[in-house]
């Protein structure tokens, strides 16, 4: 539910539309695309690039993400299909069925980015493309200048989204250590990771 609440808001900010469309825009450019969404979360990407006119299908492995993305598809009268599959293996999808991959905030979290990229790599057609954004959430360095920076991150979010980032102890263990993203230096092993999967220009 926060997260969903965090991409109406978005949804509802006009420059930060336009900001995302810009980007998009760019990344693909303006000829309709096929586009498999890997961790579309509440569906922020999926309106943005239905309503750019490209063919999308959303996927998830939280059935509350689904759920969520599904009403936004209906509240905002795009028509985007949407499945609960996993983001490594995409089991229901076909060999060389998309033109382009595309994901936010989601690569960090994969329990297997060596098996997804490659997996990636078979559902879209040849000279397809991966398009992500990602960082390095959970690996900050321990430093004054990052802690002061990290303040007064916190101080404008909630000057400006109004959202307060509770503090979770615990986020730093459990599945967050686990994930083989977590503590590695970035893009580096992305460039690693694609360059092994087989992706020649990255």
């Amino acid at each position: 539910a926060g997260y969903d609440n965090l991409i109406q808001y978005q949804l509802a900010d006009k420059r930060k539309v336009n900001q995302w469309i810009n980007e998009l825009d760019r990344a693909l450019g303006h000829s309709p695309l096929r586009i498999l969404e890997v961790g579309c979360g509440p569906g922020f990407f999926g309106v943005l690039l239905s309503r750019m006119g490209h063919q999308v299908k959303c996927v998830d492995g939280a059935e509350g993400m689904i759920r969520a993305a599904r009403a936004n598809f209906k509240k905002y009268h795009v028509d985007v299909e949407t499945q609960l599959e996993d983001a490594c293996t995409l089991p229901d999808e076909q060999d060389e069925t998309y033109d382009v991959i595309i994901s936010r905030d989601v690569v960090w979290t994969l329990y297997d980015p060596v098996k997804a990229f490659s997996r990636w790599k078979e559902v879209l057609k040849p000279g397809g493309q991966i398009v992500y954004y990602d960082g390095n959430y959970r690996e900050v360095k321990k430093t004054l200048k990052n802690f002061l920076w990290i303040k007064l991150s916190e101080l404008l979010i909630f000057l400006t989204e109004h959202i307060i980032y509770p503090k979770d102890a615990e986020e730093n263990s459990g599945v967050f250590a686990e994930l083989p993203l977590g503590k590695k230096e970035r893009p580096r092993e992305d460039q690693k990771l694609l360059a092994a999967a087989g992706f020649k220009a990255i």
